[in-house]
């Protein structure tokens, strides 16, 4: 069976940092390590860390808590990828949680598969409902079927290819150009995480709509695909501008 290395990023996360750290402890499957990258939060959020403790070493899964001064959420993901010694990386956000069995899933599939990486089906929750956003991989490469709560990814990988600090869309930089590159990518019709509306790739305004639209076309361009990936771009931004 392939070990797991979880990291969570956090800032001021200690309203729903709680769910984040029990749905990794409950896991059916237990990782090998859960670690937390903390930005110096100013609130309680590495004391709500900390008082998880006792339970990660009664259940022998090892727990790394590292605060200190970041470059972003994306420098605080490598630090935790540098840090991590698991066969297999997941990361999930301090706004997003884990299903229940979703390291068993995932082990499953990588004793089938052997991927490189994969990711499954996720739940989004709105304020005013929840929807099923599906895995898949179609020719047309678009982040409409794929999803960075639920992904994960060998470790040799992610050192290979550490996200550049550059936007807000590293996680879907590195599967374009997992993509490109024609690495084993599997997607899994299972749900696997919870992602929580309202975090910095969902601010809502016509100006940061037309910001993640350009990023997200520069990403495409940057890795060889067409001009008319501008109209997906805008697609995506306007229905995340509704939703959130």
């Amino acid at each position: 069976m392939p070990s797991f290395s979880i990291i969570t990023p956090t800032f001021n996360s200690e309203k729903t940092l709680p769910d984040t750290i029990r749905a990794v402890i409950n896991q059916t499957m237990h990782p090998k390590e859960y670690i937390i990258v903390d930005g110096i939060s100013t609130d309680q959020t590495l004391s709500t860390a900390e008082s998880f403790r006792p339970t990660f070493e009664e259940k022998g899964i090892t727990f790394i808590v590292i605060s200190e001064k970041d470059n972003g959420i994306y420098d605080a993901m490598n630090k935790g990828i540098y840090r991590a010694s698991g066969d297999i990386i997941g990361i999930i956000n301090s706004d997003d949680w884990y299903q229940p069995n979703t390291l068993e899933f995932v082990a499953d599939t990588f004793n089938k598969t052997n991927f490189d990486m994969m990711f499954g089906d996720m739940l989004v929750h709105t304020k005013n409902k929840t929807l099923l956003k599906r895995a898949g991989m179609t020719p047309w490469i678009t982040s409409r079927n794929w999803n960075h709560p639920t992904t994960f990814t060998r470790r040799e990988i992610h050192i290979q290819y550490p996200y550049p600090c550059q936007s807000i869309y590293d996680d879907f930089n590195m599967y374009v150009k997992m993509r490109k590159e024609k690495k084993n990518i599997v997607a899994l019709n299972k749900t696997l995480a919870n992602f929580r509306i309202g975090g910095v790739s969902t601010r809502r305004s016509w100006s940061e709509v037309i910001r993640r639209t350009k990023i997200r076309y520069k990403i495409y361009r940057q890795n060889g695909h067409s001009r008319l990936y501008v109209f997906e771009c805008i697609l995506v931004e306007v229905v995340k501008y509704f939703l959130s």
